[in-house]
Parts: structure tokens; C-alpha cells; sequence
């Protein structure tokens, strides 16, 4: 099998030429390349987005069996695929080729699964806020006031989500979490081919995404588009994927939806999330959603500060993850929990305001690579060239 991130580049012209067949010429919407999500210990989805209808299939097998000894397919013809492997083996790679129903070859990658052990180690990428397409670029994104210089940063960079996960391939990871605001302005089904699936391909075509739903994600059909291409678990109140909770190792994770969920002291997600930190026996909780509850640019949002963090911090949550704020910036521990905003993964920079809270901020484009064991968690914060910024260890005994 060749390189499966060159083969997930390539696909996006193979599988959009294939699907696009008489689509009209003035259409935005096209096909994308696999991705892998929603990986578990005994599953995982290889999904994939057509301009039309069609039926795909996935071949895959063991990495280093030498044969893609399984085969499954789409029950229908649909534009927004989802194909299940199941009865996979834990802790143990695969590799795997999207088809046509005629077997022409679309696209291929591999992932590993996750452990069953509550003691294995987990790596994470962490990014929010991404960016848009060439149309969107100039544009003025949640300003905060109207002298839009004070909070913004140079005008002229908009849109490097290429290049900052360009830096993250350089880093091995179990899983990648995205903290909103995907695709801009408004998360458009059209838009996300440039805005996400070009300049993402060599990556989600071998790591699964687990992302949270951003104010701009939320701006069209009430964020079915950003539903349809992502595929997270539905454990949660609302039952299809806005909030969610899951286990990877020494890590349990979870995904609070405050942009279209109310999440207020009595709504069902304030409780579910309540039971879910309470049931956890991880060694590490790490909770993320879109807006921050401590701003390097916007002050506190008092709606969460009030209803929120009381929850996050009586649940021995030890890493609270946001993005909105387009810069980064770490917060000093409150009740020995760790506020971090990320919010500079392509789309713009926000300047960063002084507080006394503020333990790091920069505007700056970035990711965040965090490496967690059952006694310590390491979360680096590395710009788009790959050069590390700040760094921050937690332990437990």
C-alpha cells in the first residue's frame, strides 16, 4: 500500500471527479477524500462526503497481514457516508481502501484503534478555530469592539489552517480534537472542501477527529452540515453527537456543546455532565467546548463561569480545552483545574490582553500536542513552523 497521506491528497481529485459527473458547473459542494472517525476499541468509521448520491465501500485488514481481507458497504446510495469496520482488535493498526461499488480505488489510510487498558498512554492534537475559504478572507470575525485593531492581529493572515496542520503531521497522534468554528464564515456544506477537507486530508485520513460545535459551525441548517460530515459518539442527552463523552486509555474526554445546547444549572446536559465526571474512574478528564469561561480577549463569560465551571471543577476536571478567541493563552489552576484557550488554527489572530489569571498568552498560529500517562500529562503548545512555545506538566500520584 503507498503512502496513505499522499493517497488521501490524491483521492480528493479521484473521488470528486468520479462523484461530480454531471453536477452543474456553477456547484460549491464537492466530494471529499476519507477520513477516519469515531475509533473505539472494537470499530471505527471511514467516512467520506459525495457530490452526488453513490454507493462506496471499504476494504481493510490487519497493517502487515498483506490482504484487505474485510469488505464493507453502503446499505444505500447517500451523499454523506459512513461505513462501521467493526470486530476489530484493540490497541492494533489497520489499514483500509475506499471503493466504488465497481472497486475503482478512491482513497485509502489506516488508524489504530483504541486500548482497552485504562492505563495505556494517549497522545492528542488539539486545534480550534481553523479557517475558510479565499472568499471568506478580509472578513471581520466576532469582533469585540469596534476599534478591531486593538484585538486583532496582522490583517493580512487569515485562513493558515494548511500550514498549522502542515506543523501537526510532525506529531504522532492517537486522536485530534477540534474546538470549533471549523469551517468559515457560517459552516457551509459548500465550504467545506477548502476549508476543511483540502488542507486536512493527510491528516484525518489517518487520525480520527473528535471536534465541538463553534458559533460560526451553527450558521447554517443549524449546524446539520458540520452533523453530517462528523461522526462522534451519541452518547450524550441530545443523542446525535453535540454532546458527547468517550475513553482513551488514561483519558476520559468530553465534548459540551454551549453553542446551540443549553447547558444551564438544571438543563439535561448540566446533569449528564454532572453523572458522566462523576462515573469516570480515568486518571485524567479533560472537557472541551468552544467558548472559554476565562477570555485573553473578551473578559469571563459569565453565563459559563456561573453554570459551568462549578461542575467542571466539583467533577475533578483536571484540563478545560476552548477555542473563540483566536490567540492562545493558559490560565493559571483554579480548584486544580487547568484552563487553556486555542484558538489559533487558521483563521485569524486576536491580540492577547493582559490579565492577572494569564499564566502564557501569545497571538500566534498553533496547535496543541498533549501526552498523557496514569501519573503525568504534557501539553506543548507549538506554532505552525513546528517550534514549541509553552509547556505545561500536570502529575498525579
Amino acid at each position: 500500500m503507498q503512502d496513505p497521506r499522499r493517497a488521501a491528497t490524491a483521492a480528493l481529485l479521484v473521488l470528486s471527479c468520479l462523484a461530480c459527473l454531471g453536477c452543474a458547473k456553477e456547484s460549491k459542494v464537492r466530494s471529499s477524500g476519507p477520513y477516519v472517525q469515531n475509533v473505539t476499541p472494537g470499530s471505527a468509521v471511514v467516512a467520506a462526503q459525495t457530490a452526488q448520491l453513490a454507493e462506496l465501500q471499504v476494504r481493510y485488514g490487519v497493517e502487515g497481514s498483506g490482504e484487505l481481507s474485510e469488505t464493507v458497504r453502503d446499505v444505500a446510495a447517500t451523499s454523506s457516508h459512513a461505513l462501521t469496520l467493526a470486530g476489530l482488535q484493540p490497541a492494533t493498526s489497520y489499514v483500509y481502501r475506499l471503493e466504488s461499488r465497481d472497486g475503482a480505488p478512491l482513497g485509502e489510510g489506516r488508524f489504530t484503534t483504541a486500548p482497552l487498558s485504562s492505563e495505556a498512554s494517549c497522545t492528542f492534537l488539539v486545534l480550534g478555530d481553523s479557517g475558510g475559504t479565499d472568499e471568506s478572507e478580509g472578513e471581520v470575525i466576532d469582533a469585540v469592539r469596534e476599534d478591531v485593531d486593538e484585538v486583532r492581529g496582522a490583517e493580512g493572515d487569515e485562513n493558515q489552517q494548511g500550514e498549522v496542520v502542515g506543523a501537526m503531521l510532525g506529531h504522532p497522534a492517537d486522536l485530534v480534537l477540534h474546538l470549533g468554528d471549523v469551517v468559515y464564515p457560517a459552516g457551509a456544506r459548500e465550504d467545506y472542501a477548502e476549508g476543511y477537507f483540502e488542507p486536512f486530508a493527510p491528516l484525518i485520513a489517518n487520525v480520527p477527529v473528535y471536534p465541538t460545535m463553534g458559533n460560526h459551525d451553527v450558521k447554517s441548517e443549524g449546524g446539520r452540515p458540520f452533523l453530517d460530515v462528523f461522526v462522534t459518539p451519541t452518547n450524550g442527552p441530545d443523542g446525535e453527537g453535540r454532546n458527547y463523552s468517550f475513553d482513551w486509555g488514561c483519558v476520559h474526554f468530553v465534548c459540551v456543546d454551549v453553542i446551540s445546547s443549553e447547558f444551564q444549572r438544571g438543563s439535561p446536559v448540566n446533569e449528564w455532565l454532572q453523572r458522566d465526571l462523576a462515573e469516570s474512574h480515568a486518571a485524567w478528564r479533560v472537557v472541551f467546548f468552544h467558548v472559554p469561561p476565562y477570555s485573553p480577549t473578551r473578559g469571563e463569560s459569565k453565563e459559563l463561569v456561573e453554570h459551568l465551571v462549578p461542575v467542571l471543577e466539583a467533577g475533578r476536571v483536571d484540563l478545560v480545552l476552548s477555542g473563540h478567541d483566536h490567540n492562545y493563552a493558559r490560565f493559571l489552576p483554579r480548584e486544580r483545574c487547568t484552563y487553556v484557550v486555542s484558538g489559533g488554527g487558521g483563521k485569524s489572530l486576536y491580540s492577547v490582553q493582559s490579565r492577572e489569571d494569564l499564566a502564557y498568552g501569545e497571538s500566534v498560529f498553533h496547535f496543541l500536542e498533549v501526552q498523557a500517562r496514569p501519573q503525568s500529562l504534557v501539553l506543548r503548545a507549538i506554532d505552525a513552523r513546528g517550534s514549541p512555545f509553552d509547556q505545561l506538566e500536570l502529575r498525579k500520584e
